[in-house]
Parts: C-alpha cells; sequence; structure tokens
C-alpha cells in the first residue's frame, strides 16, 4: 500500500519488482521496471493479483509488460501507459482479466496490446487509447465481455483493431453491449475480429454492431469488416 517500485529489473527470471504467489496492491506506482526474458516487468504474481487505485509507466517483460499471472488478474481504478516489449500483453497477461474503471494508454505487444487473457476478459466502463498489437490492439482474449467502455485509434497489424475475441461463442455476443468504437484500424476488423470454432452468423455480428457505437473504424485490407470482422476455423 502506498509504495513506488522504479528502475528495478530481473535480468533473467520474472517479476523486475516483484515475484510472489498472490499480490494485493492499493495507491502503489511502478515506473520502468523490466523483465527481459520472462513474464511481469512490474509484477509476476502466480496465482492472484489485485490491484487497486495504482499507476504502471514504462514497464517491459516478455510477456505482461507490467502484471503476469498465471490465476485472475483483477484491476480497480489504475493506469497503464507506455507498456509492452514482448509477445503476450503489453500491459497486463492473465488468465482471465477482470478489469473496470481503468486506463490503457500506448501500450503494445504482439498479442493483446493493453491486455492478453487466455480464458476470459471482463470489462468494463474502462478505456482504451492508441494501443498497437498484431493481433487485438487493445484486448486479445479467449472469451470477452466488455461493456461501457472507449476504443480509441488502437491498431493491430492483422486482424482486431480494438479487440479479437479469438474462441467467440454465442455467450459472448450479447456481453459485447455500450461500447464505443472510434478511429481504431487494423488490416481485417477494424474495430474487433470475433473468430470462433463455428461459423458466426451474419445476425449475430450485427447484433454487435447495433449494441455498440462505432465511428471512423478502417479495415485496411478488407473494408467490408471496417468495424467487426467474422472469422472462422483454427480450433481442435
Amino acid at each position: 500500500t502506498n509504495s513506488t517500485f522504479t528502475d528495478n529489473s530481473a535480468d533473467y527470471g520474472a517479476g523486475g519488482a516483484i515475484l510472489t504467489t498472490t499480490v494485493t496492491l492499493t495507491n502503489s506506482t511502478f515506473t520502468d521496471n523490466s523483465a527481459a526474458y520472462s513474464g511481469g516487468g512490474a509484477i509476476s504474481a502466480y496465482a492472484a493479483a489485485t490491484v487497486t487505485d495504482s499507476t504502471f509507466t514504462g514497464n517491459d517483460a516478455f510477456g505482461g509488460g507490467a502484471i503476469y499471472t498465471n490465476g485472475t488478474a483483477a484491476i480497480t481504478s489504475s493506469a497503464f501507459t507506455n507498456n509492452g516489449f514482448g509477445n503476450y500483453g503489453g500491459a497486463i497477461m492473465a488468465f482471465t482479466a477482470t478489469v473496470s474503471a481503468s486506463t490503457f494508454t500506448r501500450n503494445d505487444s504482439n498479442f493483446g496490446g493493453g491486455i492478453y487473457a487466455d480464458a476470459t476478459a471482463v470489462i468494463t466502463a474502462s478505456t482504451f487509447t492508441s494501443n498497437g498489437a498484431i493481433y487485438g490492439g487493445g484486448i486479445y482474449a479467449g472469451t470477452a465481455t466488455i461493456a461501457r467502455s472507449r476504443f480509441t485509434r488502437n491498431t493491430a497489424g492483422q486482424h482486431g483493431g480494438a479487440v479479437y475475441v479469438v474462441q467467440a461463442t454465442a455467450e459472448d455476443f450479447p456481453q459485447l453491449r455500450r461500447n464505443i468504437f472510434a478511429g481504431n484500424r487494423a488490416a481485417s476488423g477494424g474495430a474487433i475480429t470475433l473468430r470462433s470454432c463455428d461459423a458466426i452468423r451474419r445476425s449475430q455480428a450485427t447484433r454487435v454492431e447495433r449494441a455498440n457505437r462505432f465511428s471512423g473504424n478502417r479495415a485496411t485490407e478488407q473494408r467490408r469488416t471496417n468495424n467487426i470482422e467474422r472469422r472462422e476455423g483454427g480450433c481442435g
């Protein structure tokens, strides 16, 4: 609580500032910490990380530029800026990510510029701005519930300028609602890419489009997917 970690590094291991099983953070600041060859530039918490009113700036790692956990990352009222460097989760890499009232700005990685959630991401009332990745500029997740959040000017080199849901199910579509997607860009799926083992019906994608607000999103290679791209396959 009320702590500051600056310029710490784990040169050949995880957790640039903190390596632990579980961690609870309140009103703390992590700046320019790193774990170049492993996970969690600021924090590696194998089982769970609970974070409230904290700030993460300029942290970097191979996975989870700021936070890595193999369990649940529960984030409330926190800010992540300029974190990244590695393959998975510019700011957060977790099995499950539950995030509310938080901001993600200019974070980057290959998969999930802001958040990589292997299982599911539950995002509420949060803001993603100018994050970047190859897949999922703001979020890359297995399944997702995203509501009342704003995605602006996020980019992906391939799919999902703001969000890439890689194992989308019928239950996911009603849970993507009341969000704003503006000025996001990708080769395909300027705002959202929904990928599923089975074919995603046009009506399901239309339901998502009607439940959210879209403006100025761009798919540079498949223009018909400026807002939402439907992908099938890759499972099993």
